[in-house]
């Protein structure tokens, strides 16, 4: 069966595709009465077309709160040009995570990737559960040390894990600082015999 034509039922169309939307089913229950009054008050309004200068102002006022919300969000943002983005880290704060003694700064969200790049900072002692990876991991150490098992690395040395590769418990002796590029969906491993290691 072909669907209706709703050209001339805008109202209608909106009732009808709302049942296709992914949260339709904590939507209000439909009322056919109200359906019909607002089709009827649809009808009786005169079609005007809007003054031309009215999507340039609209264009306009959007771009300003873009603007204005992105200067708000990122303080430390600045687009060089055209796909061309640098960030102050100096400028930006470090936000706790629910792991004691980590913080981070979020640099860049790929959410089409479920990809995050961060500045990771780890305190003396600080530690953090074995994980394993949904995606390719790679970090560089920029700062002091982090040792898992059974390795330790230290400023300069860099890493690369594989999506479905394992990250054992690891931790830090005398802190670090980290630049990370790793997925939204690793999975923590509870590893009740490392909890506490090198602590």
């Amino acid at each position: 069966m072909s669907k209706p034509d709703f050209k001339d039922d805008p109202i209608q169309e909106v009732m009808e595709r709302r049942t296709e939307h992914p949260d339709a089913s904590s939507f209000p229950p439909r009322h056919p009465e109200l359906e019909t009054l607002m089709h009827h008050i649809g009808h009786m309004v005169e079609d005007v077309a809007p003054p031309p200068e009215l999507k340039d102002r609209l264009r306009a006022r959007i771009a300003k709160r873009k603007a204005g919300a992105q200067a708000k969000a990122a303080p430390s943002e600045e687009r060089l040009a055209p796909g061309i983005t640098c960030l102050r880290t100096n400028d930006m704060d470090w936000q706790a995570t629910s792991f004691a003694g980590i913080t981070i700064k979020v640099l860049h969200l790929d959410r089409e990737k479920r990809q995050v790049t961060k500045l990771v900072r780890m305190e003396p002692g600080a530690s953090y559960p074995g994980h394993l990876h949904a995606g390719l991991e790679t970090f560089l150490v920029l700062e002091g040390d982090i040792c898992g098992e059974t390795i330790s690395l230290k400023a300069g040395d860099y890493c690369r894990a594989e999506a479905t590769s394992v990250h054992e418990h690891q931790w830090t002796q005398h802190g670090c600082m980290l630049l990370l590029t790793g997925s939204f969906d690793d999975e923590i491993i509870e590893d009740k015999e490392t909890e506490g290691a090198g602590v």
